[in-house]
């Protein structure tokens, strides 16, 4: 369903722009775009001339009034890739500090110099009625003045015109928990807020605070931000139950980890981020649950990701380290994990082999971490490096490979497929219910050489370790873009499900 939409489109297919103490922006907002509008009625070609000032026209107002008071009712986000290099430039300012011995020394701040955002395509804010024919006529003048959004380094082609939706506005949402994208919006009243403060900028200082200090400091207003305000919008697409991990912490290293030592580096990962947290550490980053506590089918799971599951992304890193976050995980939890990533510098694995962290980690959408399938082909999926059956077969029951792998599935899913019980029974009814939504092995052939335990985080003593590789259908379970992992050491480093695609004719991997 398409809609009334503003389309801000990226020559460069970058954004750069920081919000918060610093962080990259990923996506641009309506608070935002709103700002940008406003620059361009009191900056640009359509201001009018007042008592030697430029000033807004009153339909260029009305405009910008009418998006304060209708947010956007959906938007259309493209696939996107936070590139963040570790290249740093040291900007002068035109600020002195004294040294000893020496009067007066220019200040030289580092600042990130290559951190952007790369778009798979447009970013378009869509609203569901269109607008009074006026504000239509004042935003169609508008747009073209825009010359950027976000960093001067974001040059941008702003025009009106219909978007399909990707994601919708929730009123209803609770914005410390849950998943979407939290985006600000502006508030009625933006407009004056800023014009106000824009006027006490341009105020001269006074002669004593202008004057030469000794050190002197960076002044830089945060700006006031009483007239914005948050607002959620949910993915369009699959249930909160068919996204088992909905967001993706990516950390990138600087050493390439084979697949066949993930698991063992994932598991190093985990401890690490244990110990940094410290005592009161999640129980979702943890695993260990109170007694009687209720668990959850899915915790923080940890990942390596080689350049053969990034190819896609053009990420300058060898290795990527992935913390996936549930997708019913707490803001608190979330921001607590979150941390601990960033405060990752290093990883000591098999063999004291050391990785360290290459680059700031940054956060990706779980429910569109893959590319969708080309047209004419079908989505399968590979378990990358391997996967290992969950449990033990059950007694008295004839048992496959098959079996054992859907119930992997069903273990991811189980909150969805409603299936009581415990135990033997409960196994074979939750791999029923797996196969029912679809779920199959087209291919699966058992890894027979080297250590199988490397494939596993913890063994039971006289337990048979099983690894396989296998060809999946997911069915009607799931995403066509949602990163996902079966198995035993789903949440350590095994079982990964890598998309490839096949043509539809066929409908099967050769």
């Amino acid at each position: 369903m398409t809609g009334f939409a503003l389309l801000a489109e990226f020559p460069l297919g970058t954004y750069r722009a920081h919000v918060g103490d610093g962080d990259l922006d990923t996506f641009p907002s309506a608070a935002r775009l709103h700002a940008a509008l406003l620059c361009a009625a009191a900056a640009g070609p359509s201001a009018r001339l007042e008592e030697g000032d430029l000033a807004i026209e009153e339909d260029a107002r009305s405009a910008l009034q009418w998006l304060e008071q209708h947010p956007p009712d959906a938007l259309c986000l493209p696939r996107v890739v936070q590139n963040r290099g570790a290249g740093i430039a040291y900007r002068d300012l035109g600020l002195f500090e004294r040294r000893p011995a020496q009067p007066f020394v220019r200040r030289r701040l580092p600042r990130p110099a290559s951190e952007s955002v790369a778009l798979g395509g447009a970013v378009a804010w869509i609203w569901d009625d269109e607008p009074p024919s006026e504000v239509r006529v004042a935003l169609e003048r508008l747009c073209p003045d825009v010359s950027h959004i976000g960093g001067a380094e974001s040059p941008v082609r702003l025009r009106v015109g219909e978007a399909d939706p990707t994601h919708r506005r929730d009123d209803g949402a609770d914005l410390f928990e849950g998943r979407g994208v939290d985006l600000a919006v502006p508030d009625q009243g933006r407009a004056d807020e800023l014009e106000a403060l824009e006027a006490t900028r341009r105020e001269p200082p006074r002669a004593r605070s202008d004057r030469l200090a000794s050190s002197e400091a960076e002044l830089s207003s945060p700006g006031e931000n009483r007239r914005v305000s948050s607002a959620r919008f949910r993915s369009i697409g699959a249930g909160e139950h068919d996204l088992p991990w909905s967001t993706v912490l990516m950390v990138p290293l600087d050493a390439e980890i084979g697949p066949a030592w993930r698991v063992r580096w994932a598991i190093q990962a985990h401890r690490a981020l244990v110990a940094i947290v410290g005592p009161g550490a999640p129980a979702l980053l943890t695993g260990a649950y109170p007694e009687g506590a209720q668990r959850p089918a899915n915790r923080v799971a940890i990942h390596l990701l080689g350049p053969e599951t990034l190819a896609d992304r053009t990420l300058e890193t060898p290795s990527t380290l992935a913390v996936l976050l549930p997708a019913d995980a707490t803001a608190a939890d979330t921001e607590v994990i979150a941390r601990a990533a960033a405060q990752l510098s290093r990883l000591t694995g098999p063999g004291r082999r050391v990785a360290r962290l290459r680059g700031r980690p940054f956060a990706l959408d779980g429910g569109t971490f893959w590319p969708e399938p080309p047209p004419g082909r079908v989505r399968r999926w590979l378990t990358v490096p391997a996967a290992v059956p969950d449990t033990r077969p059950p007694r008295r029951d004839a048992w496959t490979m098959e079996d054992a792998i859907a119930l992997s599935v069903g273990l991811v899913w189980r909150d969805s497929l409603e299936t009581g019980g415990r135990g033997p029974r409960w196994q074979v009814g939750l791999a029923a219910a797996a196969k029912a939504r679809g779920v199959r092995a087209e291919q699966v052939r058992m890894v027979t050489h080297g250590d199988p335990t490397r494939f596993v985080h913890r063994v039971n003593p006289g337990a048979v370790v099983r690894p396989y590789q296998a060809v999946l259908d997911l069915g009607t379970l799931g995403s066509l873009q949602g990163l996902v992992a079966i198995g035993q050491a789903r949440h350590l480093g095994g079982g990964l499900l890598y998309p490839i695609d096949v043509p539809a004719a066929s409908g099967e991997a050769s």
